[in-house]
């Protein structure tokens, strides 16, 4: 307030100097005037709060201006004087090499701006950081200068790292306190590597070091039984040349043994279950199965069938039925589609699924299948008899009209769109004799097959009698009547009929 006064008694006397031989109206008008202008500033000078004139400055900056060897995944640090306006100061804020600018996330703490980049920096290479003069506080009071700041990054083989750690990533162990081995690719800073690792369930323990390049933990405590282990170093852990790990590193084990958790070893097709192990186990993205195929789950312990069927899912929605299955190889879910499995499906097992005495597998399992292999329904046969059908279930009649042949006509239906094995027909095809009255030694016989067609021949047969009833026979199974795919009927065809005059 003194300055300021003086400076409006200096403009009175300036006044009084320069004119001193003008009227006395003229000097009160300047007098008056310099009252008024002394007061117009005195009343803006008291209106203004001191505190909203400050001006904003940068006091630090992390990497510091023309550090090197800094981590690629460092994050750079801007301390201003003040709170900030933060939308300013993020457009002011600028990191690049090399003319292109570095794309990123900005976050605030008070009056500490952190630029978080979406990729890891290259290594070696030199790095600039900018911030523009436009960048204000919150009462609009801009920055007095531009900043500028630059590091280099360090090359790829100064950075320590985990080369491997003990009990590995993903193993199961029977041990109530593991030693835990940590493997670094170079010496380490013990204090500072101790302080960076940490241990769940139990942090509690004694740290050891055998080489400066190997830690080893041993907890204190007990690890409950089936209990998830996490071993994290944070990138603090730094190397005795003073460079910091480039990250984090986890690693995961549990407490028990691989028979005691439930997992699922593989899924198959059913017709699939001769083959080795090996070759059966279907890819996660497998293709040419069968659309009408079982799907076997195959697990290492008896799981509970309930859970099985709540943590199985199919996209599209596929109905079927579960059945459970056990034999030397292991505990077995069958799964069956009610009608066939649509063209391609996503199958999920969630982690839910649980064994009989409550443990869940822990991991989702998911495949991805198509069925686009020809349709291996087993083939069907009907018979004719002058277009007639005959029946499976009642016993059909034969008038011979004085004749001891019979032709009758065989009609396959192939679902796989192939032909029928013809030899197979000939082999599995029978006729007998086993019952009724008439003339004695009359067996019948085949005489022989002609093909009309791939799926429809003619069967003759021949030293028939009359009065006595035959069963026709055409076997199934794995010698029976098959297609060329070698899909094969699954049973035998029996037709009963009787001769008559």
């Amino acid at each position: 307030m003194p300055g300021f006064c003086r400076t409006v008694k200096m403009i009175k006397n300036t006044a009084q100097r320069v004119l001193p031989l003008r009227s006395a109206f003229f000097r009160r008008f300047i007098k008056h005037t310099c009252r008024y202008i002394s007061g117009c500033l005195l009343f803006y000078a008291c209106s203004r709060n001191p505190l909203e004139i400050t001006v904003p400055e940068i006091t630090d900056i992390s990497p510091s201006d023309s550090q090197t060897e800094v981590s690629p995944s460092v994050q750079v640090v801007i301390l201003f004087s003040e709170e900030m306006n933060y939308q300013s100061a993020e457009s002011a804020f600028t990191l690049s090499r090399q003319g292109n600018a570095v794309k990123g996330a900005f976050s605030w703490e008070e009056n500490t701006l952190r630029f978080i980049p979406d990729e890891a920096l290259l290594y070696g290479l030199k790095y600039f950081v900018e911030i523009k003069r436009e960048a204000l506080n919150k009462h609009g009071s801009r920055l007095t200068k531009n900043y500028l700041s630059c590091f280099t990054t360090g090359s790829a083989g100064n950075f320590p790292s985990v080369i491997s750690v003990s009990p590995a990533d993903g193993s199961v162990i029977d041990q109530i306190r593991p030693e835990i081995s940590v493997k670094f690719s170079r010496a380490m800073n013990r204090p500072a590597s101790e302080t960076a690792f940490f241990f769940s369930p139990s942090s509690a323990g004694i740290f050891s070091w055998p080489a400066d390049d190997c830690l080893v933990f041993r907890p204190q405590t007990d690890i409950p039984w089936l209990a998830e282990c996490r071993i994290l170093i944070k990138k603090n852990a730094g190397s005795l040349d003073g460079y910091n790990l480039e990250k984090e590193f986890s690693a995961g084990f549990r407490r028990g043994t691989k028979e005691d958790i439930p997992g699922l070893l593989g899924i198959y097709e059913q017709g699939n279950a001769l083959l080795p192990v090996s070759q059966r186990y279907l890819a996660e993205e497998a293709e040419n199965l069968s659309s009408v195929s079982s799907i076997v789950f195959h697990f290492n312990r008896d799981i509970d069938l309930a859970s099985f069927e709540n943590s199985l899912s199919f996209n599209p929605y596929t109905e079927g039925s579960s059945a459970t299955a056990y034999d030397n190889e292991g505990f077995k879910i069958v799964f069956t589609p009610r009608e066939k499995f649509p063209s391609a499906l996503s199958l999920i097992l969630s982690a839910t699924c649980k064994d009989s005495r409550g443990t869940e597998t822990g991991i989702d399992k998911r495949y991805y299948l198509v069925f686009n292999a020809p349709d291996s329904s087993p083939p069907e046969l009907r018979v004719y008899d002058d277009n007639v059908l005959w029946s499976k279930t009642v016993c059909n009649t034969r008038p011979l009209a004085g004749l001891s042949l019979l032709t009758l006509h065989l009609e396959f239906s192939v679902p796989s769109a192939a032909n029928m094995n013809q030899a197979s027909i000939q082999g599995s095809s029978s006729i007998l004799r086993f019952a009724g009255s008439g003339e004695a030694g009359c067996e019948g016989t085949i005489t022989g097959i002609s093909w009309t067609g791939g799926n429809d021949c003619l069967l003759k047969l021949g030293a028939l009698g009359t009065n006595y009833y035959y069963r026709l026979t055409v076997r199934g199974g794995i010698s029976g009547a098959a297609d060329e795919l070698g899909n094969y009927m699954s049973e035998d065809a029996n037709y009963v009929f009787k001769t008559i005059p």
